[in-house]
């Protein structure tokens, strides 16, 4: 702790001090409205587990969000998505999360799914929105997809989802 008192070290401490205070008094100075190219590589080389769900008579290969990371990030930042691929969020019990689509580029259409597999209600959502989409219901899962996908293959609350984790 002798080298706080030197003169020499006081400056350096102090301003250290300063700009960890100014980051903390003004983080929207730090902050980024859209991934760095290095943060756009990275989202492009994680790759989330995928599985397979039967939904009516339709077959898709969805990503699995089954962490508060993956569930964060959810489909944030992609501007193409397959017609048939989707996106699972999984959560740890059943509760009513609500979803929002601030920095998602892609319009969607979500899915929420009760702990025994019934869609209970869905919503049609909006690119770059901060308006919430929360479940009428406590549900385990949500799935979303290319928006009017549901609608385009018939698909109604009270269906069931078959191949959920």
């Amino acid at each position: 702790m002798t080298h706080f008192r030197s003169g020499r070290a006081r400056p350096v401490f102090f301003a250290a001090l300063l700009l960890c205070a100014a980051g903390t008094l003004f983080p929207a100075h730090w902050a980024q409205a859209d991934p760095s190219a290095s943060e756009t590589k990275a989202a492009k080389t994680t790759s989330l587990e995928k599985i397979t769900l039967k939904l009516a008579s339709q077959t898709i290969e969805v990503e699995v969000a089954d962490n508060e990371q993956s569930r964060s990030r959810g489909l944030m930042y992609r501007h193409s998505m397959a017609a048939d691929d989707g996106m699972l969020f999984v959560f740890e019990y059943p509760h009513q999360p609500c979803f929002w689509m601030k920095n998602t580029y892609l319009p969607l259409s979500i899915a929420f799914i009760t702990a025994q597999g019934s869609i209970s209600s869905m919503h049609d959502m909006q690119p770059k929105s901060t308006d919430t989409h929360c479940p009428s219901e406590p549900i385990l899962y949500a799935l979303e997809m290319n928006q009017g996908w549901f609608e385009k293959n018939g698909l109604r609350i009270g269906d069931k989802i078959k191949g959920l984790p």
